[in-house]
């Protein structure tokens, strides 16, 4: 103990570990003692566990007996067991009675499947389960009324048992006959003594002769031919009427089932009904789509613990079990307001954007115009013409965010014919790229209808079609992009093999080369303005402006200078902010594959310089 403490206090020196060879045994006897010793600890073990289990089952034994004592005391409240309501055993007893029928009916068959049964087997299995029936309820009458004759000529035999009593008349009977057998040793009813039929024999007290016997007897089988026929018709005759009732239960069995199909399908509807009132309330009663709250965190800014962080979700509709209804709604009234504000100061910020890119604008503008001032004068005009067109354009917002309804926007001054035919150009083009499309189709096949073809599985890529299941089912869509594009390409073409005779045209005038660059330079403008609204159309994705704004014409703009319609959306930022956009979304894959879900809100309509991250906070 003492090198224990010592290694213990963290005093440790070599003596201690000895190696185990040296290790000094203790003496025999005490082995000895020690394996004694173990001996009666496990006998001690095992008398104890025996004495514990039989206390637990001596316990048990009493438990029960007075459990049982319990049961049966007549002063106990509570009655022995809940009757069967007699219904439910109603329905047990029936179940039963069904199983039972079922057994029945396997059995049968079994049977038949065993051996094939005519309908004439059946109906003379019948007759003759009749005739037996017939035959047995016959003989038990004959036989008591000889009983009843028996013990009124002797009683005796009333002392003695039925059976006893029955094999001693029996005795007595075959003797009689015996005895009034004719000589020549044939007789009638020997046959019921030989146990070949129910016996059929004449009392023996009328001395009739051999022929008023055979009369008798063959009355006596005329009488049974006659019951066996009667037996036969009844058997008939009641198994039409189970037959009748099986059908009549088959047919109200039916009818519940039908009964009980429509409650279901009520009460489905119903619960449907239920279920979408209820989702409109919820929809009522959500935060509005604007606001997005970042849902992991909690509005002192710490981690809420009821509400656990969601990654990889843009904006989860809030759970409704998470805060009682009061607080939740004062918490979206609160970002409600917050967000407005947001709004507000975002729109200041974009306009005063505006103003500025419009200001430097005006400047370059008019810096071109000194600089290039000078040459030729009815170019010039034309010229100033231009340039006017064009400001025009660029000083008035893209109309409603961006959103042209197919709007002819009138640039006073009419356009000028190299445009004009520009454009028609670009609509042949693109017409003669539909065609060609339409007509590529039909040559495919492709199951008939041109812009759908039904398929269930991927059956690799088709040209000008996608692969999606959209309203219409699974299969391959037409996408309008690829047309689109093509159509764009084609204009692409157009425009370089323009730009190419132009170089080969002989260098112009400074002068008209400028105006050349203005008016290129607004026809790729318009020509991006298109698509984008083309863009927006396609997605259906509408900012604030309404058909209202895309309406207010140059005239409204020249009214009220900067407050025209379209400032009120808030929804556009600037026009060249609007072109910068639209070039992206030509070039983002997603779109080409012709389904990106508008589903939140893209992230092009969120403003310039804000992430989608943490907002408010």
């Amino acid at each position: 103990s003492q090198s224990q403490s010592q290694s213990r206090g963290g005093v440790w020196d070599a003596s201690q570990l000895r190696p185990p060879s040296q290790e000094p045994r203790p003496p025999s006897r005490g082995r000895a003692d020690a394996a004694e010793k173990r001996q009666k600890y496990f006998a001690d073990l095992a008398r104890r566990q025996h004495a514990r289990e039989s206390q637990e089952l001596r316990e048990r034994l009493s438990r029960r007996a007075e459990s049982e004592m319990d049961q049966n005391d007549p002063r106990r409240s509570s009655p022995p067991r809940p009757a069967t309501p007699p219904e439910v055993r109603q329905r047990r007893e029936m179940a039963r009675e069904r199983e039972e029928q079922r057994e029945e009916m396997e059995r049968r068959k079994r049977e038949m499947l065993k051996q094939p049964m005519t309908a004439a087997d059946r109906e003379r299995e019948l007759v003759q389960a009749e005739m037996a029936a017939n035959a047995r309820r016959l003989s038990q009458q004959t036989i008591e009324s000889a009983n009843a004759r028996a013990n009124a000529a002797d009683p005796s035999l009333a002392a003695l048992s039925p059976r006893s009593r029955q094999q001693k008349l029996y005795l007595r009977d075959l003797e009689e006959q015996m005895r009034r057998r004719p000589p020549d040793g044939g007789g009638v009813s020997t046959g019921a003594i030989a146990g070949r039929r129910a016996p059929s024999y004449v009392p023996p007290d009328d001395g009739l002769d051999r022929k008023t016997q055979l009369e008798v007897l063959r009355r006596q089988r005329r009488e049974r031919a006659s019951q066996a026929e009667a037996a036969a018709t009844r058997a008939a005759m009641d198994r039409q009427a189970r037959e009748d009732k099986a059908n009549e239960e088959r047919a109200r069995m039916a009818r519940e089932r039908a009964e009980q199909w429509e409650r279901r399908k009520d009460a489905e509807s119903e619960a449907l009904g239920r279920m979408q009132r209820e989702e409109q309330r919820r929809l009522a009663t959500q935060r509005p789509a604007g606001a997005a709250v970042r849902r992991d965190v909690d509005h002192e800014g710490e981690f809420d613990p009821r509400n656990p962080p969601r990654h990889g979700r843009r904006a989860a509709a809030p759970r409704l079990s998470e805060y009682p209804y009061d607080t939740r709604q004062q918490q979206y009234q609160q970002h409600q307001g917050r967000s407005m504000e947001e709004e507000d100061e975002r729109e200041a910020h974009a306009r005063h954007q505006h103003a500025m890119q419009q200001r430097a604008y005006a400047q370059r503008q008019q810096h071109e115009q000194q600089q290039g001032g000078g040459g030729g004068g009815g170019g010039d005009s034309r010229r100033e013409q231009l340039l006017r067109q064009m400001q025009g354009r660029q000083m008035r917002p893209p109309q409603g965010g961006g959103q042209q309804h197919h709007q002819q926007h009138d640039d006073g001054g009419g356009r000028d014919d190299e445009e004009m035919e520009y454009r028609r150009q670009m609509y042949a083009r693109q017409q003669r790229a539909e065609q060609m499309e339409q007509m590529e189709r039909q040559s495919r096949g492709g199951g008939g209808c041109g812009d759908f073809v039904p398929s269930r599985a991927f059956q690799g890529p088709r040209p000008g079609y996608v692969f999606k299941s959209g309203d219409r089912g699974t299969g391959y869509y037409a996408d309008m992009v690829s047309a689109r594009q093509r159509s764009r390409e084609g204009g692409d073409d157009a425009r370089g093999a323009r730009e190419e005779s132009d170089r080969r045209r002989a260098q112009q005038s400074q002068q008209s080369q400028e105006e050349e660059y203005h008016m290129r330079r607004r026809q790729q403008m318009q020509e991006e303005m298109r698509r984008a609204e083309h863009e927006t159309q396609r997605r259906g994705h509408h900012h604030g402006g309404g058909a209202g704004m895309a309406a207010a014409s140059k005239e409204n703009y020249s009214q009220h200078g900067a407050q025209g319609g379209a400032y009120n959306s808030g929804a556009y930022n600037s026009a060249a902010e609007e072109m910068k956009r639209a070039r992206e979304r030509m070039t983002s894959h997603a779109d080409q594959r012709g389904e990106a879900p508008a589903r939140y809100g893209r992230r092009a309509a969120h403003p310039p310089g804000h992430g989608q991250g943490l907002r408010a906070y």
